[in-house]
């Protein structure tokens, strides 16, 4: 028996009971004392969805420890990003700070011990925007003795926490200097290119029609506001949530949401890194964009739908390619810096499968495919 755990856990779910069943579970071996539980409700017109919806919280029966809970349901389907945003708006309008939860994160209990450590450590300090336990990495190899955090400009909402001021700066946060062009403005900060790539990829579309999803946006305002998110030094989550009734993602391929966690190359590594008797706090102003690099060029060389198509283009300097696909290219066109990211994989313990086929999609130096596995 772990916890009880003193600080506010947001639960967020929607219509999914074996992912709020599962979640209950793992709550009651923690036994916070105060869940807020955050629902979205059904499509109108559609009798199943109410039923799954009605299920779903019906779950949150099965509470039996001694806990306050308070709730915001929705009566209608308010859509991911809306529900979210306006379900944490509420939360932050009760508490000063929260761990965050959607129904479908499996976390290491060791999260919440580091969580609360963290926000109690770095409650002052304006430029941390948030918490995130889960480390696309598994593990780093640079991370700071005795801080227990990577300094990201990146966020990463499968498993996390905030402070109420934090919450709402960043909510506010303008997108950019007026007149500016996405390229200048990203420019201006300072970032690793293939971080600058990424964010003046996303700054341009949220300044077009396109919505982008609700933690993207608050990624890229958390950098713009010259903030940092502290990453757990060992990946300590899982999203359970791939598959075809997942909300967003149903590409149930994508190993980056299922990762070995808490080995750093073994638990006790791993609880010495995230647990340090005397805890450092990070400097202001720090950041590793060595990190930051890395976890680029993976997560594009992961989702690229045709990686022959991308060796081919790579190799082409000349062709007037859009920002989209320069992007996508990344991968292919650092090859080697890649290469090393696959093997540091294949070292904590990723499905080997999975390493294979990341190898293949990059192929040898040639360009050629290399092995399967």
């Amino acid at each position: 028996m772990i916890g009880p755990v003193d600080v506010p856990i947001v639960c967020i779910i929607y219509n999914r009971a074996r992912m709020v069943r599962r979640l209950v579970d793992g709550l009651r071996r923690l036994r916070p004392r105060q869940l807020l539980i955050v629902a979205d409700g059904p499509k109108r017109g559609d009798p199943a969805d109410a039923e799954a919806c009605a299920r779903a919280r019906a779950e949150l029966d099965r509470i039996d420890w001694d806990c306050e809970i308070r709730r915001d349901a929705a009566s209608g389907n308010l859509g991911c990003r809306r529900r979210i945003l306006t379900g944490l708006d509420w939360a932050f309008g009760l508490v000063e700070r929260a761990i965050i939860l959607e129904d479908d994160i499996d976390a290491d209990p060791r999260f919440f011990g580091w969580a609360a450590r963290m926000l109690a450590a770095y409650e002052n300090r304006d430029d941390v925007a948030m918490l995130t336990g889960h480390n696309p990495l598994v593990w780093w190899p640079d991370v700071m003795p005795g801080t227990a955090g990577i300094p990201s400009r990146r966020g990463g909402i499968y498993g996390w926490a905030t402070w109420r001021d934090r919450w709402r700066a960043i909510r506010q946060t303008f997108k950019g200097e007026p007149g500016a062009t996405a390229c200048e403005d990203v420019a201006a900060r300072g970032f690793d290119p293939a971080l600058a790539a990424l964010f003046t990829f996303y700054l341009d579309q949220a300044r077009q029609v396109t919505s982008l999803s609700w933690d993207v946006e608050w990624s890229l305002r958390m950098a713009i506001s010259g903030r940092i998110a502290i990453v757990s030094p060992v990946n300590l989550v899982h999203n359970l949530g791939l598959g075809p009734d997942a909300t967003i993602t149903r590409d149930g391929d994508d190993m980056l949401f299922f990762l070995p966690r808490g080995t750093y190359p073994d638990r006790a590594a791993a609880d010495a890194l995230l647990a340090p008797p005397c805890l450092r706090l990070l400097a202001e102003g720090a950041d590793d964009p060595a990190y930051d690099r890395a976890r680029v060029l993976l997560e594009l060389l992961v989702r690229s739908r045709d990686p022959a198509m991308a060796r081919r283009l790579a190799r082409r300097g000349d062709l007037p390619l859009d920002a989209a696909l320069r992007l996508h290219l990344l991968p292919f066109r650092h090859m080697e810096e890649t290469r090393r990211l696959i093997e540091h994989l294949g070292r904590t313990g990723v499905d080997p499968a999975a390493i294979g086929r990341w190898r293949h999609a990059l192929g040898d130096g040639a360009g050629q495919p290399g092995p399967a596995s």
